[in-house]
């Protein structure tokens, strides 16, 4: 009787695994580039204090017992105490501005928040190539993000303190060129040790 219980759990392994993507070198699910999320940086880890906005990962890696930079577009702390850093890897510039609070934003463009003060931050995206936030959130009406036009002045190694609730745009460019740009909210800051940021490609 084990005997047989044995054989029939091996057949019906067999025919699972003949049955999945991965049995003929397919992988389960196509994996795209994220476009945005939730990450913590970290002060003392140099892996884990730059984030690329290309996929969402380290922007340092390790190889043959050393560490190398990888994509890196955000830093936290690395070469500013308690501050964000763009324009950090070779041939790129950057520029960060901060755009305040939500409750900065809604009383600077006049539409209405709501719970948590996150309607501006999801609001900022591109319209024919512009930056835009709410205008009225109520009749889902956008009018052009001012800031945005501070974009334009990119420099090596440049940087913004780490704020709480603070929102921040981030564009880095290359030989003049746009190569990536987010927006990007602190949700929780320890200083000297950690910042947990949401992000997302513009």
């Amino acid at each position: 009787m084990r005997k047989m219980l044995f054989q029939i759990t091996a057949i019906v392994g067999i025919l699972g695994y003949l049955t999945s993507p991965t049995a003929f070198g397919q992988t389960s699910q196509v994996e795209f580039p994220p476009t945005g999320g939730v990450v913590i940086l970290y002060a003392h880890d140099a892996q884990l204090a730059t984030l690329s906005f290309t996929d969402g990962k380290s922007g340092m890696t390790m190889k043959d017992h050393e560490i190398y930079n990888r994509d890196s577009h955000l830093a936290f702390e690395i070469y500013d105490k308690n501050n964000l850093r763009v324009g950090i890897q070779g041939l790129e510039r950057g520029s960060i501005v901060d755009l305040g609070s939500g409750d900065e934003l809604e009383a600077r463009y006049g539409y209405r928040e709501t719970v948590g003060k996150s309607q501006g931050f999801a609001s900022i995206h591109r319209e024919a190539g512009k930056l835009v936030i709410f205008q009225d959130r109520q009749k889902h009406t956008f009018q052009p993000l001012k800031e945005a036009a501070l974009l334009d002045k990119t420099e090596e190694m440049t940087s913004a303190p780490v704020l709480v609730g603070h929102i921040y745009l981030v564009r880095i460019s290359q030989a003049e060129t746009e190569t990536v740009s987010a927006k990007l909210r602190v949700l929780a800051f320890t200083p000297g040790q950690s910042v947990t940021i949401r992000w997302e490609r513009l």
